[in-house]
């Protein structure tokens, strides 16, 4: 058989299982929580545009790019070259800005279109949804760009600091709706 890993390591591998885990569960169970009280203290087509809005973020602006760091930090690292590190993190960041802009400017740009030609939104509540496509274009640049940050953490392989922070984000999220 192998060898046996130090117990500092057993218990770090402990504890990112527990916090990949909890960031899992935990949006789960605080959908389960908080979906009936913003039903019904929101309406059902106040909810309905907020569901949209909340999809339509988290499937438009994950493109992937900030994987680029995940792959590459650790390999840099390993290599001895911290010049590398500082090129691959801002070129992903600076790429995830360029893209996330222009893509949040195409959502506000079609935002009313969208609302009122494909979501097909009572005129009552029109103006309501195309604010909130436009709050949806800056949300999706910040996901962008802190999706590189996340990957940064990855590579460096602190996963209980990167879950961590996904926790907090989902309790932010689901709260805070």
């Amino acid at each position: 058989m192998g060898v046996e890993p130090p117990p500092a390591q057993r218990r770090s591998l402990a504890i990112n299982s527990l916090f990949s885990v909890m960031a899992w569960v935990f949006p789960i169970l605080l959908g389960f929580i908080s979906t009936p009280i913003l039903v019904r203290n929101l309406g059902h087509e106040a909810y309905g545009l907020l569901a949209i809005v909340l999809g339509f973020i988290s499937y438009s602006f994950t493109f992937g790019i900030g994987k680029i760091v995940g792959k590459y930090v650790p390999e840099f690292r390993a290599d001895d070259e911290p010049e590398k590190v500082t090129e691959v993190v801002s070129g992903t960041f600076w790429l995830s800005l360029a893209i996330g802009v222009v893509g949040s400017a195409a959502l506000m740009a079609a935002a009313p279109f969208i609302v009122r030609d494909l979501l097909l939104i009572s005129p009552g509540s029109q103006q309501t949804a195309i604010y909130s496509l436009y709050l949806a274009g800056g949300v999706g640049l910040a996901i962008m760009l802190s999706q590189v940050f996340q990957f940064v953490l990855q590579g460096l392989h602190r996963f209980d600091n990167y879950l961590a922070l996904t926790n907090v984000s989902g309790l932010l999220l689901g709260g805070g709706n």
